[in-house]
Protein backbone atom coordinates (compact mmCIF):
# COMPACT_ATOMS: atom_id res chain seq x y z
CA UNK A 1 0.00 0.00 0.00
CA UNK A 2 1.46 3.21 -0.52
CA UNK A 3 2.27 5.52 2.32
CA UNK A 4 0.11 8.26 1.29
CA UNK A 5 -3.27 6.10 1.74
CA UNK A 6 -1.27 3.93 4.80
CA UNK A 7 -0.83 7.67 6.51
CA UNK A 8 -4.54 8.69 5.00
CA UNK A 9 -6.22 5.49 6.97
CA UNK A 10 -3.84 6.27 10.31
CA UNK A 11 -5.42 9.53 10.53
CA UNK A 12 -8.87 8.32 9.90
CA UNK A 13 -8.70 6.12 13.04
CA UNK A 14 -6.88 8.54 15.43
CA UNK A 15 -9.62 10.72 14.93
CA UNK A 16 -11.77 7.67 15.56
CA UNK A 17 -10.46 6.14 17.97
CA UNK A 18 -10.62 10.24 20.14
CA UNK A 19 -14.04 10.47 19.47
CA UNK A 20 -14.74 6.97 20.80
CA UNK A 21 -12.87 7.65 23.96
CA UNK A 22 -14.01 11.03 24.52
CA UNK A 23 -17.28 10.07 24.02
CA UNK A 24 -16.97 7.25 26.67
CA UNK A 25 -18.39 4.93 24.12
CA UNK A 26 -16.17 1.63 24.91
CA UNK A 27 -17.60 -0.70 22.44
CA UNK A 28 -16.94 2.42 19.02
CA UNK A 29 -13.33 2.61 20.34
CA UNK A 30 -12.75 -1.59 20.21
CA UNK A 31 -13.89 -1.05 16.74
CA UNK A 32 -11.25 1.21 16.00
CA UNK A 33 -8.76 -0.62 17.76
CA UNK A 34 -9.99 -3.76 15.33
CA UNK A 35 -9.56 -1.61 12.23
CA UNK A 36 -5.71 -0.05 13.52
CA UNK A 37 -4.71 -4.04 13.87
CA UNK A 38 -6.32 -4.72 10.56
CA UNK A 39 -4.51 -1.46 8.87
CA UNK A 40 -1.22 -2.77 10.80
CA UNK A 41 -1.31 -6.38 8.74
CA UNK A 42 -1.06 -4.09 6.01
CA UNK A 43 2.68 -2.16 6.82
CA UNK A 44 6.02 -2.72 7.83
CA UNK A 45 6.71 -2.00 11.60
CA UNK A 46 9.68 -1.73 13.25
CA UNK A 47 9.15 -1.89 16.94
CA UNK A 48 6.24 -2.48 19.16
CA UNK A 49 3.58 0.04 17.79
CA UNK A 50 1.11 -2.82 16.97
CA UNK A 51 1.64 -4.40 20.78
CA UNK A 52 0.72 -0.81 22.30
CA UNK A 53 -2.18 -0.65 20.22
CA UNK A 54 -3.36 -4.59 21.36
CA UNK A 55 -2.28 -3.60 25.35
CA UNK A 56 -4.58 -0.08 25.06
CA UNK A 57 -7.28 -2.78 23.37
CA UNK A 58 -7.36 -4.62 26.11
CA UNK A 59 -7.76 -1.19 28.92
CA UNK A 60 -10.31 -0.68 26.94
CA UNK A 61 -12.31 -3.74 27.62
CA UNK A 62 -11.76 -3.45 31.62
CA UNK A 63 -14.84 -2.28 32.92
CA UNK A 64 -12.69 -0.65 35.61
CA UNK A 65 -10.85 1.83 33.55
CA UNK A 66 -12.85 4.91 31.90
CA UNK A 67 -12.28 4.99 28.35
CA UNK A 68 -12.03 8.86 28.48
CA UNK A 69 -8.85 8.34 30.78
CA UNK A 70 -7.53 6.75 27.56
CA UNK A 71 -7.48 9.76 25.40
CA UNK A 72 -3.69 11.53 26.59
CA UNK A 73 -2.61 7.37 26.04
CA UNK A 74 -4.10 7.30 22.66
CA UNK A 75 -2.15 10.99 21.61
CA UNK A 76 0.89 10.35 22.84
CA UNK A 77 0.70 7.01 20.84
CA UNK A 78 -0.05 8.87 17.76
CA UNK A 79 2.71 11.64 18.11
CA UNK A 80 5.43 9.72 19.43
CA UNK A 81 5.39 6.37 17.76
CA UNK A 82 4.32 7.43 14.39
CA UNK A 83 6.72 10.54 14.16
CA UNK A 84 9.26 8.72 11.42
CA UNK A 85 6.83 6.67 9.53
CA UNK A 86 4.04 8.32 8.08
CA UNK A 87 3.76 11.14 6.09
CA UNK A 88 2.14 13.68 8.13
CA UNK A 89 0.04 15.97 5.57
CA UNK A 90 -1.99 12.36 4.48
CA UNK A 91 -2.54 11.39 8.49
CA UNK A 92 -3.59 15.23 8.89
CA UNK A 93 -6.09 14.83 5.28
CA UNK A 94 -7.25 10.94 6.95
CA UNK A 95 -8.41 13.32 10.12
CA UNK A 96 -9.70 16.28 8.54
CA UNK A 97 -11.87 13.67 5.91
CA UNK A 98 -13.22 12.11 8.99
CA UNK A 99 -14.11 14.93 10.88
CA UNK A 100 -15.99 16.70 7.91
CA UNK A 101 -17.84 13.65 7.41
CA UNK A 102 -18.66 13.76 10.71
CA UNK A 103 -19.61 17.70 10.70
CA UNK A 104 -21.72 17.14 7.63
CA UNK A 105 -23.86 14.38 9.27
CA UNK A 106 -24.57 16.43 12.14
CA UNK A 107 -25.05 19.15 9.34
CA UNK A 108 -22.18 21.83 10.80
CA UNK A 109 -20.79 23.93 8.55
CA UNK A 110 -18.09 25.66 10.91
CA UNK A 111 -15.35 22.73 9.99
CA UNK A 112 -15.41 24.03 6.14
CA UNK A 113 -14.97 27.56 6.63
CA UNK A 114 -11.24 26.89 8.56
CA UNK A 115 -8.15 28.20 6.68
CA UNK A 116 -6.20 25.42 8.03
CA UNK A 117 -8.83 23.19 5.75
CA UNK A 118 -8.09 25.10 3.13
CA UNK A 119 -4.26 24.92 3.05
CA UNK A 120 -4.65 21.11 3.96
CA UNK A 121 -6.64 20.74 0.95
CA UNK A 122 -3.95 22.40 -1.05
CA UNK A 123 -1.33 20.71 -0.44
CA UNK A 124 -3.28 17.14 -0.70
CA UNK A 125 -3.82 18.10 -4.49
CA UNK A 126 -0.09 20.21 -4.55
CA UNK A 127 -1.38 21.95 -7.90
CA UNK A 128 2.06 23.60 -8.56
CA UNK A 129 4.45 21.00 -6.74
CA UNK A 130 7.32 19.64 -8.71
CA UNK A 131 6.22 16.13 -7.08
CA UNK A 132 2.94 14.72 -7.83
CA UNK A 133 0.02 13.22 -5.05
CA UNK A 134 0.68 9.98 -3.94
CA UNK A 135 -3.14 9.57 -4.13
CA UNK A 136 -4.84 7.96 -7.07
CA UNK A 137 -6.33 9.73 -9.78
CA UNK A 138 -9.71 9.20 -8.63
CA UNK A 139 -9.74 10.64 -5.02
CA UNK A 140 -7.54 14.01 -6.11
CA UNK A 141 -10.89 14.23 -8.48
CA UNK A 142 -12.87 14.20 -5.17
CA UNK A 143 -9.97 16.63 -3.36
CA UNK A 144 -10.27 19.10 -6.18
CA UNK A 145 -13.97 19.49 -6.16
CA UNK A 146 -13.90 19.81 -2.25
CA UNK A 147 -11.29 22.21 -2.83
CA UNK A 148 -13.96 24.09 -5.50
CA UNK A 149 -16.39 23.90 -2.66
CA UNK A 150 -14.99 24.90 0.48
CA UNK A 151 -13.64 27.70 -1.31
CA UNK A 152 -16.87 28.91 -2.15
CA UNK A 153 -18.65 31.63 -0.15
CA UNK A 154 -21.20 28.89 0.96
CA UNK A 155 -19.93 26.05 0.94
CA UNK A 156 -22.81 23.18 0.25
CA UNK A 157 -22.19 21.17 3.85
CA UNK A 158 -24.42 18.29 2.92
CA UNK A 159 -22.06 17.79 -0.67
CA UNK A 160 -18.75 18.13 1.28
CA UNK A 161 -19.93 15.53 3.74
CA UNK A 162 -20.90 13.30 0.77
CA UNK A 163 -17.85 13.86 -0.92
CA UNK A 164 -15.67 13.22 2.61
CA UNK A 165 -17.94 9.52 2.18
CA UNK A 166 -16.94 9.72 -1.22
CA UNK A 167 -12.78 10.30 -0.35
CA UNK A 168 -13.21 7.62 2.73
CA UNK A 169 -14.64 5.20 0.37
CA UNK A 170 -11.64 5.61 -2.13
CA UNK A 171 -8.90 5.31 0.39
CA UNK A 172 -10.39 4.06 3.68
CA UNK A 173 -11.72 0.59 2.77
CA UNK A 174 -10.86 -2.84 4.48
Amino acid sequence: MAPAIESFRLGVRFLDLRVALAAGDRNAADRVLVRFDQTFGGMNFLGDIPDKYKALRKQVGDEQVAPRSLLAGAGALETKDFKDLVEPSYVDLGRWTEACRLSGQAGKSALFRERAGRRLLDQAVRPDAKEPSDLPQPAIAILNAMRAEVAADHPDVAALAQSCKQLLEQLDYD
